[in-house]
């Protein structure tokens, strides 16, 4: 998801910027996530570890960080599920003020972009 973002970003940026400026955006906005983490061996996990995984190169990202992506850029990304071949679309910060739209597609736990970052409109 990181990936996809970065590439589909007008302005030249890294994965782990964008990575970064999730994390970042929860630990400023713990209320916004706490109620949302997920369980392990029966437990939530804590805000603290959840994103020192989330932080680790490689781990893929999940809802939590797209909403936080989302937010931390001032976008929206609408998301294009396949579940058992039925597509939907999903917003994600649908609340303006937003300057941009992305288009993702994802397949079980990859995001992919729909668009090339020069058919992104401000």
């Amino acid at each position: 998801m990181f990936h996809a973002f970065a590439k589909a970003w007008p302005n030249p940026i890294f994965h782990t910027e964008v990575r970064g400026k999730a994390i970042e955006w929860m630990r400023s906005h713990p209320q916004d996530f706490v109620n949302f983490l997920p369980f392990r061996h029966g437990k939530q996990l804590t805000l603290d570890t959840y994103l020192h995984e989330m932080a680790q190169d490689g781990c893929y990202g999940d809802n939590l960080t797209l909403q936080a992506v989302c937010k931390a850029f001032s976008v929206t990304v609408m998301v294009l599920k396949d579940e058992n071949h039925q597509f939907s679309w999903m917003g994600v910060n649908d609340h303006p003020p937003q300057r941009r739209v992305f288009w993702f597609y994802l397949h079980r736990y990859h995001y992919e972009n729909l668009l090339l970052p020069r058919f992104v409109v401000l």
